[in-house]
């Protein structure tokens, strides 16, 4: 079984996102948002993005993604001050968005990372900021998704935080920044990303044991994974991984790896595969 680890309230604050003026901010209220009407309402229905600059109640995400602006909507941000601990957690589980393509979420607590392929769509981009309190699972199936960004985020039970990832097999960037809750005892978190150039696992917590197969992988940060006891790179795709998406012409890419501030040198072939082909940091004496 896997150690227990205790719950944790995180605050963060993060640099505030600049809005760009194609994105109109809209004011969180107690009233039914899928109603509003006037100028602001008109412009960000033509634009098809939506900010929120408030946190979000249940009943409101779901009045909203019920409305013709949530249906319509394209891109969805919801922005909200990181000082309220007592913030309302939603479960975006429960409600669809067929337009989708990318949603922001900062400082919004959120029940659990369950976002089906049959609910979303056309999402591609999904980014997690400093969300308050803990999430409790993570279980994704986006096959579209090509960039994820995780800041500030806490995970319960990370379990399915491998098979989310490999059920993208578009995704070409992860980063992530502080990724809290990733420990699963001597179990290997095990990833197949055909198209994947970019892993990021900044400062992440509980990274322990790493299986990875992406042929296309130019970037791999492991700095400050202090946790970090081995990586092994997969010269071939693991079972389950079927279809075009899985499929990879070409040689497989050099790529380099940063294990700056690692507390040991991981064990594994992350350093000495042929792939390997530029290593910077100092994880050990």
């Amino acid at each position: 079984m896997d150690a227990a680890r205790p719950s944790r309230k995180r605050k963060r604050i993060a640099n505030p996102v600049k809005q760009t003026t194609e994105t109109v901010s809209v004011k969180t209220t107690a009233c039914d948002k899928s109603q509003a009407k006037g100028p602001h309402e008109a412009s960000q229905s033509k634009q098809n993005k939506v900010t929120f600059t408030t946190a979000l109640e249940q009943r409101e995400l779901e009045e909203f993604a019920a409305s013709d602006r949530g249906k319509a909507a394209t891109e969805v941000t919801i922005q909200a001050e990181c000082s309220d601990e007592n913030s309302p957690k939603i479960d975006f589980g429960v409600v669809s968005f067929a337009n989708l393509e990318s949603l922001n979420l900062r400082c919004q607590a959120v029940k659990a990372l369950n976002f089906q392929g049959n609910n979303y769509p056309k999402l591609k981009h999904l980014r997690m900021d400093s969300l308050l309190d803990e999430v409790q699972s993570v279980n994704f199936d986006l096959p579209l998704l090509e960039t994820i960004s995780f800041q500030f985020v806490n995970v319960n039970d990370p379990r399915g935080f491998g098979k989310s990832l490999s059920r993208s097999p578009r995704l070409k960037t992860f980063s992530s920044y502080k990724l809290y809750g990733l420990l699963m005892g001597s179990k290997f978190h095990t990833l197949a990303l055909p198209r994947c150039e970019v892993l990021d696992f900044h400062r992440a917590e509980g990274l322990l044991r790493l299986k990875l197969w992406a042929p296309k992988l130019k970037t791999l940060n492991l700095q400050s994974c202090h946790e970090l006891e081995k990586v092994v790179i997969l010269d071939r795709k693991p079972q389950g991984y079927t279809g075009e998406d899985y499929e990879v012409d070409g040689e497989p890419t050099p790529y380099t790896v940063n294990i700056d501030n690692v507390c040991e040198r991981p064990a594994g072939n992350v350093l000495t595969h042929t792939r390997c082909v530029r290593v910077l940091g100092k994880p050990f004496d």
